[in-house]
């Protein structure tokens, strides 16, 4: 499942009812292109959280693109012309989405990363601006815990969970999980020292103790 961070759920709530697509889609998009970073930029110049190249987004709106409340307005317009033109069929739309309409073979990775990910069976249709009451096999609940890595396999975009989280503002579950991580391996190293300088102690002593050893055997030779 996909983690949405708490302050673009709405958001990705906004563009499910815009796009007729389900929660989890559209959350594992953005999550795919971007990790919910808002100041994403690829090599290739797809900008902002929805990774889109300028041009595009200019013949779809032309918002701000590192503003997700004006470019989420690009990504409704957008994937809505896409849904329409492959009949409401959400893989292929994905697939276009990510390649270009003339080449959805080449997105087909993307598309089927993104269905894994939601949760969602790839036969999976909507009307695009109508959200559909969702099929079974969808939890339309984001999780609460960052994945272990958030990537696009097929472009730029390998942002670790703790990375896409310290930039989206949500850091509470993989900063507990640093800090009794972090807690473990100092606990080692202060136990580690401790030992080391017990060590050293009883060395030190047995050193000193040596010559008054060596000098009562002595002192008992002269006696005998």
């Amino acid at each position: 499942m996909t983690y949405v961070p708490a302050q673009y759920k709405n958001l990705i709530n906004q563009a499910a009812t815009d796009t007729g697509l389900p929660e989890n889609v559209v959350a594992a998009q953005v999550s795919i292109e971007s990790g919910f970073n808002p100041r994403a930029v690829s090599p290739a110049g797809a900008e902002g959280m929805f990774q889109f190249e300028p041009a595009t987004a200019a013949s779809y709106g032309g918002g701000n693109l590192f503003d997700p409340s004006q470019e989420v307005k690009d990504y409704e317009a957008y994937m809505n012309s896409l849904l329409k033109q492959e009949n409401g069929n959400v893989y292929a739309a994905l697939e276009a989405y990510n390649a270009g309409p003339g080449n959805l073979q080449a997105g087909s990775g993307y598309a089927s990363t993104i269905f894994s990910n939601a949760g969602v069976s790839t036969g999976l249709t909507v009307t695009p601006g109508q959200n559909p009451t969702p099929p079974t096999d969808v939890n339309t609940t984001a999780t609460t815990s960052c994945p272990s890595v958030s990537m696009n396999p097929l472009t730029w975009v390998n942002i670790p969970s703790s990375a896409a989280c310290a930039a989206s503002g949500s850091i509470v579950s993989f900063i507990e999980t640093d800090i009794v991580d972090w807690a473990e391996r100092v606990g080692l190293i202060v136990l580690g020292s401790i030992l080391m300088i017990i060590g050293f102690y009883r060395i030190s002593d047995a050193s000193k103790d040596k010559p008054a050893v060596e000098h009562a055997a002595e002192t008992a030779e002269v006696a005998a």
